[in-house]
């Protein structure tokens, strides 16, 4: 409980009196609105939106987070040392239909891993739109060829197959599912894996044993610099460049952007790492989610920007 101070010296708040109550689960917070017992709610959960639009004692605010989901990819692996390769997975991905059928449509595509709100965002990066007659042709000529409409592509004795894993999130389990039907469609194999959120990262990711995993930055620094993410020096055990990658340019540009106090000199070196990052791809970057609050009409003025994260 927080109530206001007689004695401050500034000007007097309009509210005496603040209380935050808490409860077990976003649905359990929203049943206590719908009792009366608070006045706004801190998360709407995706299953829970349509019943808020539908109370009109309430206001919806929405607000993108600056964390980001990916399929991380090991490079080090055989299956993705060719670029095109890698382009042919993000273009084989269907990246709106995962968030309008696992999100209820609470996420924006991302493009880049400086989140879109930042002001060292380029808008001119560029962008892979659902194409999987593009995905082919470019395992085609990577070599990767089909021997019949159902098979997997096979190159010099190698599948184009491989393991992906998530951790036991309800949702990621579900998008590692539609994932491996989307790929499957242009001839790549990959086999849902689950494992927890420890092991996950003790036994896979930062051991580097994986073929690709699902995953969620839950967020992005206010700073944009993303160095200890994508540097090449970073890839060492207790560094969290977990895809490996290595690559000179965007080593120089993150070096250069983290020690030029010149604000407009860094807007130009994250902008030619944003576009090696998005002609290389050493990820596949899937989407921003959106946060939603919900708060009683009775509260007026309430403002909500772009986040690093809800709290």
């Amino acid at each position: 409980v927080l109530e206001r101070h007689p004695d401050d010296f500034r000007p007097r708040p309009y509210l005496e009196r603040l209380q935050f109550r808490f409860y077990s689960t976003a649905r359990t917070v929203l049943e206590a609105y719908q009792r009366g017992e608070i006045d706004g709610i801190s998360r709407v959960s995706d299953q829970d939106l349509a019943l808020v639009w539908e109370d009109e004692s309430l206001n919806l605010y929405s607000a993108p987070l600056s964390g980001y989901a990916m399929v991380l990819l090991n490079l080090e692996s055989p299956l993705f040392q060719d670029q095109r390769v890698r382009q042919a997975l993000l273009y084989a991905t269907n990246r709106r239909a995962l968030i309008n059928r696992f999100l209820n449509g609470q996420g924006i595509i991302a493009h880049s891993p400086i989140a879109p709100f930042s002001w060292a965002y380029d808008p001119t990066v560029k962008q892979y739109d659902y194409d999987p007659d593009r995905a082919v042709e470019l395992l085609r000529r990577a070599g990767w060829l089909r021997p019949s409409i159902e098979s997997t592509r096979q190159k010099e004795g190698l599948q184009l197959a491989f393991d992906l894993f998530t951790d036991d999130d309800p949702t990621r389990i579900e998008i590692v599912r539609a994932l491996a039907q989307q790929w499957a469609d242009v001839g790549i194999k990959a086999t849902p894996k689950l494992a927890n959120m420890s092991d996950l990262m003790r036994f896979r990711l930062r051991s580097r044993d994986f073929d690709a995993v699902l995953y969620e930055w839950p967020q992005s620094p206010a700073d944009p610099d993303v160095y200890p993410f994508w540097h090449s020096t970073q890839i060492a055990d207790g560094g969290w460049n977990l895809a490996g990658l290595r690559d000179d340019a965007i080593d120089i540009f993150l070096e250069e952007g983290r020690l030029q106090r010149d604000p407009a000199v860094r807007k130009r070196l994250y902008d030619q790492f944003q576009q090696r990052f998005a002609e290389e791809v050493p990820v596949l970057l899937l989407y921003h989610r959106v946060y939603n609050y919900a708060i009683s009409r009775r509260v007026h003025n309430v403002q909500i920007g772009p986040m690093l994260t809800p709290s």
